[in-house]
């Protein structure tokens, strides 16, 4: 359930013990909305080193491929 944009910027003044709620915190409030919380991603030497070889292979794939270029992603 999403939270209302005012509620959730009440929620991250009270920590601070602000008493005023600011556009700042609306703004942030609705930043989350749109595009998620913020997340730290750390991904593993070995994931990194399997999805670097899996993107390399995409454009040799393409270049090699007898699909045509509409087809290509």
């Amino acid at each position: 359930m999403a939270v209302p944009p005012l509620r959730g910027a009440a929620d991250l003044a009270a920590p601070g013990n602000r008493e005023i709620v600011t556009s700042g915190d609306v703004f942030d409030v609705l930043e989350r909305i749109r595009f998620g919380a913020e997340r730290s991603v750390v991904m593993p030497v070995e994931q990194r080193r399997r999805t670097a070889y899996h993107e390399a292979g995409t454009p040799c794939w393409a270049c090699h491929s007898r699909a045509p270029a509409s087809r290509r992603r």
